[in-house]
């Protein structure tokens, strides 16, 4: 069975959808996200960092409310790595805060839609099989 990676906030369920790096809570009252904290000095990549409303592979699944039923994380930590890791002092920051984790989930095949850069799956289908250190 596949592995997916999700940078994520350790707080927060991820059947709620609040502890992603983009959306999840934690730091309320710093009003920020772990991706922000990440990006701080390059800001927002588009090119290297495509919502899934512009990954021509994911398009089809964020056009309806299906979207709330998913996911986004990573086929592969190095896929991972290569989204969140390009600020390592950002990085050792959020180490030293202590609010974030990579999850390992297994997917179904099936229920797992994958582009070069990012991918998708059923959140239900999801199963958390590691934690693993940022």
């Amino acid at each position: 069975m596949p592995l997916v990676y999700r940078l994520e906030s350790k707080i927060g369920d991820i059947i709620k959808g609040n502890n992603g790096a983009y959306r999840g809570g934690y730091l309320e009252e710093q009003d920020t996200y772990i991706a922000n904290i990440l990006f701080r000095k390059e800001g927002y990549l588009a090119n290297k960092h495509p919502s899934p409303h512009r990954d021509p592979v994911l398009i089809p699944y964020c056009a309806s409310d299906e979207i709330t039923k998913y996911r986004f994380c990573f086929s592969s930590l190095d896929q991972l790595i290569n989204w969140f890791y390009i600020d390592e002092e950002a990085v050792r920051y959020v180490r030293e805060l202590d609010v974030a984790k990579i999850s390992v989930y297994e997917v179904p095949q099936d229920f797992l839609v994958e582009s070069s850069l990012q991918s998708m799956a059923l959140v239900d289908k999801m199963v958390l099989v590691d934690t693993l250190e940022i």
